[in-house]
């Protein structure tokens, strides 16, 4: 698993995968005045997001591939996470591994990307190691593709009516800037 970013803002907090484009995404945040602190470890990135979340905090989980995120999540006090995945194969893995949080509403599946618009996009799987599936990077010369669609940050929180997002997690493999991107409001 990849390291991660951690990024605050005025009661949210955002944390990127560090890939090819985490400087990028660093950059965007903190022209919109965010702070950004680098964490060291998946480990720590997991501690992270436990010790930043308050009960009752709403989180939104892009990438959630097979749920660890959001179980990690729900343990420190999350009322709800919204997982955001698209891969079929994730999404299967992850509403077996959450159909009872699933069932008492605690979790929400979204089987779409995060982008910077409504679309399709071709998703490069990595067949060795599904956390790597991305729609930024290019692996295995592109020759394993599925496509998928992808939604922004802005209209899943519409399209849900959540009251308020506290909390922010992204692992998305290079696409974490278009997903800043869509999430304007």
């Amino acid at each position: 698993r990849r390291v991660g970013e951690q990024v605050a803002a005025t009661g949210v907090a955002l944390l990127v995968a560090v890939g090819s484009l985490a400087g990028l995404t660093a950059e965007v945040a903190a022209s919109r005045g965010v702070e950004v602190t680098q964490v060291a470890s998946a480990t720590e990135a997991l501690g992270a997001l436990a010790g930043r979340l308050r009960a009752g905090d709403v989180v939104l989980d892009c990438g959630a591939n097979a749920g660890l995120y959001v179980l990690t999540a729900l343990r420190a006090g999350a009322s709800k996470v919204i997982a955001i995945e698209p891969v079929p194969d994730n999404l299967e893995c992850l509403r077996r591994n959450l159909s009872r949080e699933i069932a008492e509403g605690k979790v929400v599946v979204v089987a779409k990307g995060v982008w910077d618009k409504e679309d399709f996009l071709e998703m490069n799987l990595d067949p060795n190691d599904a956390t790597a599936d991305s729609f930024a990077i290019r692996r295995n010369e592109g020759k394993l593709k599925l496509r998928l669609p992808v939604t922004t940050i802005d209209r899943v929180v519409a399209e849900l009516n959540l009251p308020r997002v506290d909390y922010i997690k992204m692992d998305i493999e290079g696409a974490e800037r278009q997903a800043v991107d869509g999430a304007r409001d």
